[in-house]
């Protein structure tokens, strides 16, 4: 059995986006040496909140984690 971890690329429109964005790198860090073995992909949603870029997000996850 595998177990990812969900990174939430949505946040308040009163929080900094480049702080969320250092954030979901450090979460996807610290899940892989805690042996989690995949991040889903962030969600499409449309929300009132604003959203981080799914794509560019996720390229930078797999730049931090590669076996993922």
């Amino acid at each position: 059995m595998k177990f990812g971890v969900f990174i939430s690329a949505q946040q308040p429109r009163s929080d900094d986006p480049v702080a969320r964005f250092r954030e979901a790198v450090e979460q996807a860090r610290l899940a892989k040496q805690a042996g989690f073995d995949a991040p889903p992909p962030p969600s499409l949603s449309v929300a009132a909140d604003q959203s981080l870029q799914s794509l560019p997000l996720l390229a930078r996850l797999a730049g931090e984690a590669p076996a993922w």
